[in-house]
C-alpha cells in the first residue's frame, strides 16, 4: 500500500471541505482506498490529507488528473 500526505491551508475550511467530500467518489474511482482530513487544533485553515492507495503507481495517477484541483487551497 501507498500513502500520500498532503498538508496545506485554505482560505476557509467550510467553503472547501464540501468540494473535497464531493471528490471523494472520483478519488475511490481512481483507486484511492481510503482519505483521512486532519485539521490543526490552533490553525484550523491548517489541513493535512492522508490518502492511501493500492500501490505507488495508482497514487501517482490519481494525484496528476483534472479534478485533483479539490486539493488546491481555496
Amino acid at each position: 500500500m501507498a500513502h500520500v500526505l498532503i498538508r496545506h491551508k485554505v482560505t476557509d475550511v467550510a467553503r472547501w471541505k464540501p468540494i473535497c467530500d464531493a471528490h471523494g467518489a472520483t478519488r475511490k474511482a481512481s483507486g484511492c482506498r481510503q482519505a483521512w482530513l486532519f485539521r490543526n487544533a490552533e490553525t484550523p485553515n491548517e489541513t493535512v490529507i492522508v490518502l492511501e492507495w493500492n500501490d505507488l503507481d495508482s497514487a501517482r495517477r490519481g494525484g496528476r488528473g483534472p479534478s485533483a484541483g479539490y486539493l488546491l487551497p481555496r
